[in-house]
């Protein structure tokens, strides 16, 4: 698996590399960025393609971190609590089998069960 993302990396570089170098007098080309709502209205000076592109990723590389923060944490809350009941389960079994036996066993535990039922 290491080394099907280590050849899967080295290919999305060389196809970013090759999409840069086909298109580099597009991604100098300078834009404004603008906004434009029903109470306001805004726009950015020019900016050059390249560099609305590498703020999109990492917009959407912060935002895909942030999110997968928030799962982590979750996740971790919810194996903390897991383990605790963990071992409040296993203290109370243990508790259990220290008790001493007393009584009949009841049911099919014992071995036995009444004549006439299955």
């Amino acid at each position: 698996m290491r080394t099907l993302k280590v050849v899967g990396l080295g290919v999305s570089i060389v196809v970013f590399m090759v999409f840069v170098i086909q298109n580099l007098a597009a991604l100098s080309h300078a834009e404004p960025l603008r906004l434009n709502l029903f109470l306001f209205s805004a726009a950015s000076p020019p900016l050059a393609l390249s560099i609305l592109l590498v703020g999109a990723f990492g917009m959407g590389f912060g935002l895909a971190y942030a999110l997968g923060f928030l799962d982590r944490r979750r996740l971790k809350k919810s194996i903390k609590l897991r383990d605790v009941l963990q071992r409040r389960l296993e203290a109370e079994l243990k508790e259990l089998r220290n008790l001493p036996i007393t009584g009949e066993p009841s049911g099919p535990a014992g071995g036995k069960t009444p004549m006439g039922s299955s």
